[in-house]
């Protein structure tokens, strides 16, 4: 059973950093440019400040990490892909109907993929899905990938989710 998670911890910049595997470089560069948000009560502050993380952002950290990343494992994506990823992700950690999934991958209770699905000119739509469970099928993105430009990447969420079990 997935243990209860306290949603008032708060985690700082080197948290980040050491869940991800991202360089401090990197999270700073994600810091500065809002693409994952402190807490309210610290995101205000100054360059040098203390920022303080909500576990959720840090769920979000570590999954924008990969997404990040190209084929060289260097940062090849932009700063409005960037905050466009993030965003989606954000929606997936706090939607109910995804969230558990999330939760379930970290406790490596089953096995959880996201896709993230680029339409040219449209938005990003990203998806969870669990390989023999029918809830959801990504066969219709898929199929629409065939007919119009675009790309697909999935990631396992149970690995890169699996640091955050430690927090």
């Amino acid at each position: 059973m997935t243990p209860s998670t306290s949603s008032t911890k708060i985690y700082t910049a080197a948290d980040i950093e050491r869940v991800t595997g991202a360089s401090t470089h990197t999270v700073k560069f994600w810091i500065r440019r809002h693409i994952i948000q402190a807490t309210k009560a610290t995101e205000g502050r100054g360059p040098g400040s203390y920022r303080a993380f909500p576990r959720s952002e840090v769920i979000v950290a570590c999954l924008l990490h990969p997404l990040a990343l190209g084929w060289q494992l260097d940062q090849t994506r932009s700063v409005s892909e960037l905050e466009q990823i993030a965003r989606r992700l954000r929606l997936l950690v706090r939607n109910p109907a995804t969230s558990p999934d999330i939760e379930k991958a970290i406790f490596g209770e089953g096995q959880f993929y996201l896709t993230c699905f680029w339409f040219f000119g449209r938005e990003l739509v990203t998806a969870i899905a669990e390989p023999g469970n029918h809830k959801f099928t990504l066969h219709e993105f898929f199929s629409e990938l065939s007919e119009a430009p675009g790309r697909a990447e999935v990631i396992n969420l149970n690995i890169w989710l699996r640091p955050v079990r430690d927090l």
